[in-house]
């Protein structure tokens, strides 16, 4: 709803971007898009995912996927963890004790937060 609030007269974005490799989210995706907008799939499913490709049609969507990754690419990532350039720990919403993997794993499927942390026990 906020997307359509905020865009052109409730028409939708110009271009989306789905990066988290999430089927829903790809779903929400296509209805925010605009008609001939843009849906760019960046996000890796690691599986099939089933897609209402009616809407490519009727919304007259340029869908377009893009992968580029180099092993540089990887240790600039892992460089700018390691130094704090990146703040990762904002993103986490729930901690879990790895006994807890069971919790963890239903406050997931429950979709109560963006992202679960898995903690050794010491």
């Amino acid at each position: 709803d906020l997307i359509h609030q905020i865009t052109n007269e409730g028409l939708g974005a110009d271009i989306v971007y789905e990066c988290s490799g999430a089927g829903p989210a790809a779903m929400q995706l296509i209805d925010l898009v605009r008609r001939q907008g843009r849906y760019v799939q960046i996000g890796l499913f690691g599986h099939a995912v089933s897609w209402d490709l009616d809407q490519l049609c009727y919304k007259e969507l340029i869908a377009t996927g893009s992968f580029a990754s180099t092993p540089e690419s990887w240790r600039k990532a892992i460089r700018l963890l390691a130094d704090g350039t990146v703040q990762t720990m904002p993103l986490i919403t729930d901690i879990f004790r790895v006994n807890d993997w069971r919790k963890a794993f239903d406050s997931f499927e429950q979709r109560n937060g963006i992202k679960t942390l898995l903690q050794p026990v010491e």
